[in-house]
């Protein structure tokens, strides 16, 4: 090796000897040419099975860098743990100077597990941080705050990020993962960190989770899921969507790439009383991941055109109203059970529906009895006033015209129990082709009085339909008229 002449003075010296005695020490390491779908050359792959690989403790005394098997999946992990106070926020944490000169240019991707607890929910206790900085200079190139506060334990959480537009010149650099301690009080703040990664390029993104396939009518199916955590160091671009008729036997392609972040679609033109498979996959820069689990659904008959009973999800029934309630699964309510649950609290000044709300094709629907039927169920803290309420409206979804109104319950009870509504509404349906069915409660109180309302086995049945056809997707955001409180139970005909 040729000497390596610096000038600048000790303190230079110190610095440059310092990175490259770390980069021969862990040079095996670093520079492994691991290649993966994606992946160009890996700089940094540490586990942390046997020891720390190289990463040093930094900070004041009263923290320590350990290897921690106690934490669950990922294990053993890197462990950040102590206490100190030090008058100021100081940083405790774990360091590790990284060979680049490999890398050109493209995508250079910084990966890892991690994460933080402590015994405060409040301030920003709970933290974990993450910089880069080139290791000659001591410029610091980038930084994120991973969490900030606000829970005991975050769980254990992935991080990806393309790095490359802060990395321009330095051909070494050091990442830092720490907490601050910023308090007397020994908050028991913990950070632990896993399976830390820098590779060149991208790696495929991970399949989305929880897919939920429900059948929105004879010929029309909804899916749901939800976006993985793992994008591999690239945005999420898109997803393709398959369908199966055979039980999964054979796949089609009915969305190449959605080219959107949306996470739900309907599918339209299916048969009717027909069984079909879906599963989706997560596109970006990556790649296409492996796909999703496989949501089998059921179309309905042609003269049903909802049957929701909530096993699997909401069923695309959406939220509507103020923040402060929300719409959710509740399985603690006996049966039927689980439900769709209203609950929550808000005072917005003036009397304000809270409620769940689905946009139905009834273009198939040519005469005769059209029912609406449910399972219900309203409670409150208070038997006065009409603390305990439930309504149910339907809606022209195009218009946004109210068809038809009933108050299901107003006050007089803490719990209505569970109840049986079913009502033919055909007198109402004149013209429309797609009905908003809203289901709510209402709260006039500053007082919390926690109001519910459940919801279950929502169906909407005719008894004489067209052949059934292709269908088009609405979406209405018409709210309910004001409550005036004396709502008398009575429908009304447009």
């Amino acid at each position: 090796m040729n000497k390596l002449l610096i000038s600048g003075g000790a303190s230079s010296w110190l610095i440059i000897s310092t990175i490259m005695v770390l980069s021969l020490l862990y040079i095996s390491e670093d520079l492994a040419h691991t290649q993966a779908a994606g992946m160009g050359a890996v700089l940094l792959n540490d586990t942390f099975n046997n020891d720390l690989n190289g990463w040093q403790y930094f900070g004041s005394p009263g923290y320590a860098l350990t290897l921690d098997s106690t934490t669950g999946q990922p294990a053993p992990s890197a462990n950040i743990s102590g206490d100190a106070w030090t008058g100021v926020c100081s940083p405790f944490g774990m360091n590790k100077t990284v060979n680049i000169s490999q890398y050109v240019s493209g995508p250079l991707t910084l990966a890892f597990n991690w994460r933080a607890a402590s015994s405060y929910t409040g301030s920003v206790t709970t933290n974990a941080f993450v910089d880069v900085y080139d290791a000659a200079t001591g410029k610091q190139l980038f930084t994120q705050q991973l969490v900030g506060g606000g829970t005991y334990d975050s769980g254990w959480q992935y991080y990806t990020k393309d790095i490359s537009q802060y990395i321009k010149a330095p051909k070494f650099i050091t990442i830092k993962l720490y907490l601050y301690d910023c308090w007397s009080t020994n908050w028991n703040e913990n950070n632990w960190y896993d399976n830390v990664q820098l590779f060149e390029g991208t790696l495929p993104p991970g399949s989305p989770t929880g897919l939920v396939a429900t059948a929105l009518s004879s010929s029309q199916t909804y899916l749901s899921w939800t976006a993985p955590a793992n994008t591999g160091g690239s945005p999420i671009t898109g997803y393709e969507i398959e369908r199966s008729a055979d039980n999964g036997t054979t796949w089609t392609t009915i969305v190449a790439n959605s080219n959107n972040t949306a996470t739900t679609y309907t599918d339209s033109g299916l048969s009717q009383k027909t069984t079909y498979g879906y599963r989706v996959s997560t596109i970006d820069a990556g790649g296409t991941s492996s796909p999703s689990n496989t949501a089998f659904v059921t179309t309905l008959p042609s003269n049903v055109f909802i049957d929701d009973n909530f096993n699997n999800g909401l069923d695309g029934w959406q939220y509507f109203g103020s923040p402060g309630y929300a719409l959710t699964l509740d399985s603690t309510t006996g049966q039927p059970a689980p439900s769709a649950n209203i609950s929550g609290d808000a005072w917005t000044g003036v009397c304000s529906p809270f409620g769940m709300n689905k946009t139905v094709n009834i273009s198939q629907y040519v005469s005769g009895p059209l029912t609406l039927a449910f399972n219900w169920r309203a409670a409150s803290s208070y038997t006065g006033s009409v603390t305990t309420n439930a309504f149910v409206d339907v809606y022209d979804a195009a218009t946004g015209k109210q068809l038809f109104t009933q108050q299901l319950v107003g006050g007089g009870t803490y719990d209505s129990g569970w109840q049986y509504y079913t009502k033919d509404i055909s007198q109402y349906i004149k013209a429309p082709k797609f009905i908003t069915i809203k289901l709510y409660l209402y709260d006039c109180w500053s007082t919390n009085w926690n109001e519910n309302n459940w919801y279950d086995n929502v169906q909407l049945f005719a008894a004489k339909v067209h052949p059934p056809a292709v269908a088009i997707e609405h979406a209405v955001t018409n709210s309910p008229p004001p409550f005036n409180g004396t709502n008398s139970g009575n429908s009304t005909a447009p």
